[in-house]
């Protein structure tokens, strides 16, 4: 045995009047003993001297959210009030919401006795106490990812692929990037992690820690009918090719892309051809299609994605669809808020005010207003 792993004792009184301490070594002798008498192949002997050498620790008490029931009344409170006390219970998700939404999100987030930020960042299960005590081994503590899918969330932007997948429950994003440094702000305020900035270009592939899902919403604009569609012949599309290095490299279970509609017919079909066969020939199986927002979630606003699933998994992509219910369409105050100050709305004293009074003339209808120059 490694003398690593012994260890000299000292009594705090007259060592002649007591018997001798039992060393580290006899122990790890009568364990060893006794899973050769029990047959137990299973256990591993050098768990169980990591197990004696740990020191004991205490732990804090963890009050069951549902033992400690909420008794504020939210519905009293300002929507900035509300905001305060997501904050000190560290709640995500607030963020561009409404009053009755924020609501919502802290009933389902009850207030523990322990900060849920620290548990988080530390990435550990803080173990029960009847679990440790002076003359029991403490268990190693347990990885809160070791049961999650990993994920990497790729031109992120504030964060929409990783609050979808993080809100399963049964997904972790261990990495996101973007190269815009505003939705750098946006996207830490809303989740534990934080958002890269860099070209991915510029991020070794090797950096990238290891996962099961990679998402990404690649530069639109090469393929976009709004701009001038120079496909890969524009620089802004080689990202495509540094995402298959990454993919290459850490052979993801799923991988989801998104990009505009005009992707699919762009240049004859030929781009998207050429994204499909270097996917498929990765072993990917792929399931693709244009889904309409307004469409699948109700929210009202047109914008249309193709969105392109590839598995690797036969079995799990014969049970994969990209068929959505049509949902009624929302109204577009039911998103708005509703304590709007006074500075914000146009008066027969704003120098547009007649063009807005002759213009907008619909309910439930965001106009967009720009002032383009004459030549």
């Amino acid at each position: 045995m490694s003398n690593n792993f012994v260890k000299s004792f000292s009594q705090k009184s007259d060592y002649d009047k007591h018997v001798k301490c039992e060393t580290i070594n006899d122990k790890i002798i009568k364990m060893n003993k006794k899973l050769i008498l029990n047959n137990n192949k299973s256990n591993d002997i050098t768990n169980i001297i990591e197990n004696i050498n740990m020191p004991k620790k205490k732990t804090n008490n963890i009050i069951n959210s549902s033992e400690q029931p909420d008794i504020i009344d939210y519905t009293s409170k300002t929507q900035k009030e509300l905001i305060a006390i997501c904050k000190e219970r560290h709640i995500k998700g607030y963020s561009g919401y409404n009053k009755d939404y924020i609501i919502k999100l802290l009933l389902e987030n009850k207030k523990t006795s322990i900060e849920p930020e620290k548990i988080i960042k530390s990435n550990k299960i803080i173990k029960p106490n009847n679990i440790i005590e002076s003359e029991k081994i403490i268990q190693p503590e347990i990885n809160i990812l070791s049961n999650k899918l990993k994920m990497v969330d790729l031109f992120a932007g504030t964060g929409a692929f990783s609050l979808a997948f993080e809100s399963t429950n049964n997904v972790n994003i261990v990495f996101a990037n973007d190269m815009v440094e505003p939705s750098k702000k946006i996207y830490n305020e809303n989740f534990s992690h934080t958002l890269t900035i860099k070209d991915l270009n510029d991020v070794n592939v090797e950096d990238i820690p290891k996962h099961d899902i990679l998402t990404g919403g690649f530069p639109c604009q090469p393929f976009s009918i709004a701009g001038h569609q120079e496909g890969f012949n524009d620089e802004r599309s080689n990202v495509f090719w540094k995402i298959l290095s990454i993919i290459d490299y850490h052979q993801p279970k799923c991988v989801i892309l998104e990009n505009v509609k005009n992707l699919v017919s762009h240049d004859e079909t030929k781009t998207f051809n050429t994204i499909k066969s270097n996917l498929e020939k990765r072993g990917y199986h792929l399931c693709y299609k244009v889904l309409n927002t307004a469409v699948i979630t109700g929210i009202p606003q047109h914008r249309e994605r193709i969105y392109i699933v590839c598995i690797k998994s036969e079995k799990v992509f014969n049970n994969f669809s990209l068929e959505f219910p049509k949902i009624e369409k929302k109204k577009i105050s039911n998103y708005l808020e509703k304590d709007i100050p006074s500075k914000y709305y146009y008066t027969d004293k704003s120098s547009t005010w007649e063009l807005v009074k002759n213009n907008v003339v619909k309910h439930d209808t965001i106009y967009q207003y720009s002032i383009c120059k004459r030549k």
